[in-house]
């Protein structure tokens, strides 16, 4: 490569970067013009729940949030497009049935569906992705006598940029 070229190069590849960091299904080498897609446990990502009847006792060393039927409040900090803009998720029998924007952005009003798979977690989902024994550290804030974290910081891989990722969990409501 040539000195004349190198500024357009890190340019792809910083953009390239911030374009598949979170939530994207292919991974995209714009200098090499290959793609590929990631392992399964590259981003947070959705999960089925088990029903309540199946709902299990523990998820990894933690103790599983023991409610099916819930809202919750829940913001993603990674290095990401949606970075502090909170969600209200919805979760009927196990399973996440919606969530909602709770602040207005740009490309959405407040109260709109967040259609963002990796913003549709359970806290369930979220105590999943913790116990992933593939991450180099988790740290959990879990106020004592609470029956789930308020906080869940990833740290996937050891000495790489923009690969972390907290999850903030408030506003926690079991239905009656």
């Amino acid at each position: 490569m040539t000195r004349t070229h190198l500024p357009a190069a890190l340019l792809a590849l910083t953009l390239g970067a911030a374009l598949t960091s979170c939530g994207s299904d292919t991974v995209v080498d714009p200098v090499a013009g290959t793609s590929t897609s990631p392992s399964p446990t590259s981003s947070p990502t959705a999960s089925t729940t088990p029903s309540p009847s199946a709902t299990p006792e523990t998820i990894g060393d933690h103790p599983a949030f023991p409610h099916a039927d819930y809202t919750y409040v829940l913001e993603v900090q990674c290095f990401c497009a949606t970075f502090g803009q909170p969600v209200r998720v919805t979760v009927a029998d196990g399973e996440v049935k919606g969530a909602v924007w709770t602040k207005r952005a740009p490309d959405h009003a407040r109260g709109d569906e967040a259609d963002v798979e990796w913003l549709r977690l359970s806290i369930n989902d979220v105590l999943a992705d913790a116990a992933d024994p593939e991450w180099d550290e988790v740290e959990m804030t879990w106020p004592a006598g609470q029956d789930h974290p308020d906080q869940v910081a990833i740290d996937r891989i050891e000495n790489a940029i923009d690969d972390e990722v907290t999850y903030l969990i408030s506003d926690v409501q079991p239905a009656a």
